[in-house]
């Protein structure tokens, strides 16, 4: 089996970096194409009491600075030799990642996991749960 486009989850965590090594590997292999996303969810308006305050343009600008910068990182570990794609999308990372890799039609995805335990699954969720569960194409997970 060989997959001919390969996407990366990156978020900046140590699974995520050990992910890109994993996907570089993977793409050298293959010689496959490579796509690092990077899911920002920007921060929703805060709620006190009766008042709402809605995040300015600054705080959000500064939310994209920091995902290009994720993005220019995950870039780099993939090497120059995979000749690596950036995106940058919005919205929630599972469902986001899920449905972006179907509309590439990605042969694989390749996901950090941080290992929760299954209280913690419950109350914040998995992201790479979420799209081993939900995903088109085979999944590939990367652990502490």
């Amino acid at each position: 089996m060989t997959f001919q486009s390969i996407l990366l989850a990156y978020d900046g965590s140590d699974t995520s970096r050990k992910a890109a090594v994993a996907a570089s590997e993977l793409a050298d292999r293959f010689h496959s194409k490579v796509e690092a996303i990077h899911v920002m969810q920007p921060p929703a308006p805060t709620a006190m009491l009766e008042l709402t305050i809605p995040t300015t343009l600054d705080v959000q600008e500064q939310w994209k600075d920091q995902a290009r910068r994720l993005l220019d990182e995950a870039q780099h570990l993939l090497g120059k030799s995979n000749d690596p794609l950036t995106t940058l999308l919005e919205g929630s990372p599972g469902p986001s990642i899920v449905e972006y890799a179907a509309r590439i039609n990605s042969e694989m995805i390749i996901v950090g996991h941080r290992g929760l335990n299954r209280l913690e699954e419950i109350l914040i969720g998995s992201v790479s749960l979420y799209v081993i569960r939900h995903a088109h194409c085979p999944v590939m997970t990367i652990k502490d």
